[in-house]
């Protein structure tokens, strides 16, 4: 399979909620960076993960709207859509749904080895997601929304649903 099938494969097991296809996409020794980790975190980690958010998001999907590949190297924008109806359990605490909808964009660095994830660095804006489900309030400069250089929009949202 080619680096980039691999990636089409990671959305659609993501958009299917499919925790076994996940784990398989996924080395078992594969390094992964992900936003507010210290430290590298393993395969178990990102599937405990992943099950959190589909707990709290079980509609969520993922909608690549630019994938670059090049040699082992897969690079994927997406954005994330989903409405937070469940509750999503951490190791600290739970997060009660809210109800709201969250969508904003992701990218990822991939590196298949094997036709499996070799290595992942995850970018997330998750201040963008804590504020479109209310749980913190909006800084001063969310006043300025509505300005010529007010929230931006993604470029997947008119673009047909990858699954």
């Amino acid at each position: 399979m080619e680096p980039r099938q691999v990636a089409e494969q990671l959305i659609r097991a993501f958009n299917r909620k499919d925790l076994n296809a996940l784990q398989e996409l996924y080395d078992p020794s594969c390094q992964i960076i992900w936003p507010g980790r210290q430290a590298n975190v393993d395969r178990d980690l990102v599937l405990n993960i992943h099950k959190v958010i589909f707990e709290g998001f079980p509609d969520a999907s993922l909608t690549p709207f630019n994938m670059i590949a090049e040699g082992a190297t897969v690079v994927a924008e997406v954005t994330f859509w989903g409405t937070h109806t469940g509750t999503m359990r951490f190791p600290r605490g739970e997060v009660p749904p809210t109800g709201k909808i969250a969508a904003y964009d992701e990218a990822t660095v991939l590196r298949i080895g094997g036709d499996r994830v070799v290595f992942q660095r995850y970018y997330t804006d998750r201040l963008d997601l804590l504020l479109q489900l209310g749980l913190i309030s909006p800084p001063i400069w969310a006043a300025l929304e509505g300005a010529p250089w007010g929230r931006a929009t993604s470029p997947a949202g008119s673009l047909p649903r990858f699954e």
